[in-house]
C-alpha cells in the first residue's frame, strides 16, 4: 500500500469494520488510520463534516483533504414521489444501523415496513408483524424496494464517523421525505 519512492501514494482505504464491537479490531483500525493518514498525499471524504472531523483528530493539513461532491447515477423521475396505496415505509443498510430502535417504533406504528439488510444486523431482535425484511437485498433490488417507498428511514448509531450518506442522497433524489438520526 505504501511505497518508499518519491511517487506519490495512491491509497484506498474503506474503515468500516463489521465488527466494530471488537476493541481489538477497532484499535487496530484506529491505529492503521493514524499511521498511513501521515503518509498519504489526499485524502478524500463524502462528508464536509467528516473531513473536518478527521482533520481536526489527525492534525491533517488543508492540502491533503478533498471533498467529493456526490455524484449521481441514474435519472430522475417523479413518480417516485409521494404516498401511494401500498406503500411502506424503508429502511436498508449494514453498519452502525440502530435497527433496535427501528423494531421499536415499527412495534408503535400501524404502517408496513420494508428493511433490506442481513441475518447479522437483525441478531437477538423481534420482528413485528408490520415488518418484511429483504435479506441480501442489495443494489438495484434494493433501490427498486425504495422507489416504491412512502418515506426512507435512517436509524444511525451515534458513532464518530459518517454512515448511509450514499443512500441517503438517492432517497431524496427520489423525492423521499429521509428520517434520519441526527449524527455527523
Amino acid at each position: 500500500l505504501i511505497s518508499f519512492s518519491n511517487s506519490p501514494n495512491v491509497f484506498i482505504l474503506n474503515a468500516t469494520i463489521i465488527e466494530r464491537k471488537n476493541p481489538l479490531l477497532e484499535k487496530l483500525r484506529r491505529w492503521f488510520v493514524s499511521a498511513s493518514l501521515k503518509r498519504v498525499n489526499h485524502i478524500s471524504f463524502l462528508s464536509y463534516d467528516y473531513m473536518r472531523f478527521m482533520q481536526e483528530r489527525f492534525q491533517l493539513s488543508e492540502t491533503q483533504l478533498v471533498h467529493l461532491k456526490q455524484t449521481t447515477t441514474f435519472e430522475k423521475n417523479p413518480d417516485y414521489s409521494g404516498f401511494k396505496p401500498d406503500s411502506y415505509l424503508y429502511s436498508v443498510g449494514l453498519s452502525y444501523r440502530d435497527f433496535p430502535t427501528l423494531m421499536a417504533a415499527a412495534r408503535k406504528c400501524p404502517n408496513q415496513f420494508v428493511l433490506a439488510t442481513t441475518d447479522a444486523f437483525l441478531k437477538g431482535l423481534t420482528i413485528p408483524d408490520n415488518v418484511t425484511v429483504y435479506r441480501n437485498t442489495f443494489g438495484n433490488a434494493a433501490e427498486e424496494l425504495m422507489k416504491q417507498s412512502a418515506a426512507v428511514i435512517f436509524p444511525l448509531e451515534r458513532i464518530s464517523s459518517p454512515a448511509g450518506e450514499t443512500t441517503l442522497v438517492n432517497a431524496m433524489f427520489y423525492g423521499k421525505p429521509v428520517i434520519t438520526t441526527k449524527t455527523i
